[in-house]
């Protein structure tokens, strides 16, 4: 909750201070779900078409995006409020008189809800009560067919709001060569939060055929026609464009070659782990898909559509191990 000078105060069972009337029921919101994305770098405030409500009442919100300026972002704390179906903003002054409801407040890029759900707010720019694990505005996915289109990414931006994403993820593509996925350093932007990498699955044969290459010290010339060296070159070109930017590896999962379950393409495991020694030696967190997604000869049917590909269920289980690995990591 907040004191009358609108900073952050300790919580209570009151509305922030001069939200209520007459010292009856609170104003404030305390439930919903819309999702807000706060963009301190656009400075707007976009939310979706859903229904909110607090104790008494429940409103219905259309679809927009509210600008805000600099100052409101920076130097005064802001109420960001609902009245007759509009998001408005209003210093802690104003709030006496106002008839409104508060939803959450902003100040020196800090978004603080009050007791909207954290997970129906995204944050570009800035952050959530200064935390930086609850505020991954942008998102860029890189990898093959496995992350590529409708996939398990959305039941984590589901999760975790994030406003932003982009998928360069292409079916069939490599870590290494001369359009592989480590040429993404050059399209991820340097606002970005977080990258996923999930590759390796289609540099299983130039992996097994000695393409594997060898680990170089940091800000070596790397060769890209090797998994590790493309590997290193994407990681480090990251790295060079945002240094606080959040990365996660993911390793390739375990596959068949056929929907039987009985040839198991073991050279996968060989290429995850190495990817797991590019993570110790980065010191970045590693998904390990191969020995964690919970499927094998017996139930992988249910997983997989042919052996490599997900299911429905098979993609909410990548999804619970990237919400975890965020939970743990960041």
């Amino acid at each position: 909750m907040f004191h009358k000078s609108g900073l952050p105060g300790p919580a209570g069972p009151q509305g922030p201070a001069g939200s209520g009337s007459g010292g009856g029921s609170s104003k404030l919101i305390i439930g919903g779900n819309v999702k807000f994305a706060v963009d301190f770098i656009a400075k707007t405030i976009a939310f979706t078409p859903f229904n909110l409500w607090n104790a008494t009442s429940a409103f219905t919100l259309s679809v927009g995006t509210k600008t805000f300026t600099t100052e409101m972002g920076t130097t005064t704390f802001y109420y960001v409020c609902l009245l007759n179906n509009t998001i408005e903003l209003k210093t802690a002054n104003e709030m006496a008189a106002y008839a409104g409801y508060p939803i959450f407040g902003i100040m020196n890029n800090i978004v603080f809800p009050f007791s909207y759900p954290l997970n129906q707010i995204g944050v570009r720019g800035g952050s959530i009560f200064g935390r930086p694990d609850l505020s991954i505005g942008e998102w860029t996915l890189i990898g093959d067919s496995l992350t590529q289109g409708t996939s398990w990414w959305q039941y984590v931006k589901e999760q975790y709001y994030i406003p932003i994403h982009t998928n360069l993820a292409v079916a069939g593509r490599k870590m290494s060569g001369s359009s592989g996925m480590w040429k993404d350093k050059d399209t991820v932007t340097a606002t970005t939060d977080l990258v996923t990498i999930m590759g390796g699955t289609n540099d299983e044969t130039i992996h097994s055929a000695g393409g594997a290459g060898t680990l170089q010290a940091v800000g070596s010339t790397f060769n890209t026609e090797t998994y590790i060296g493309a590997y290193q070159t994407l990681i480090e070109g990251l790295l060079a464009k945002n240094p606080k930017m959040k990365i996660i590896l993911m390793t390739p999962p375990r596959a068949w070659t056929d929907t039987t379950g009985t040839t198991l393409r073991s050279q996968l495991k060989v290429v995850g782990d190495d990817v797991k020694k590019i993570g110790q030696f980065y010191n970045l967190p590693v998904i390990d898909m191969y020995n964690n997604m919970g499927y094998n000869e017996v139930n992988q049917k249910t997983y997989l559509t042919d052996g490599l590909h997900w299911t429905t269920e098979g993609h909410k289980r990548v999804a619970s191990l990237v919400c975890g690995a965020l939970r743990q990591y960041y």
